[in-house]
């Protein structure tokens, strides 16, 4: 029982830091992943300022800030 169980924590951790891995993007942006919702002028909620701008990178229209929190 027991070593079903650790194998089945073990699965899922390994899962976890596979989906992280995922998460991370080579764009050149080095975004911290903390989490402070602002709501775009696109009426999109970024996870962060950072992020919102990092995606402004490629676009010919800006997206700018229009207030802190979701949108």
């Amino acid at each position: 029982m027991k070593l079903i169980l650790v194998t089945m924590m073990s699965m899922a951790l390994l899962l976890v830091s596979v989906r992280s891995e995922e998460d991370i993007s080579d764009d050149g942006c080095d975004c911290d992943r903390m989490l402070f919702p602002v709501c775009g002028s696109d009426g999109k909620t970024y996870p962060n300022i950072c992020v919102m701008e990092c995606e402004n990178k490629d676009k010919t229209i800006k997206v700018t800030k229009q207030r802190n929190g979701r949108c």
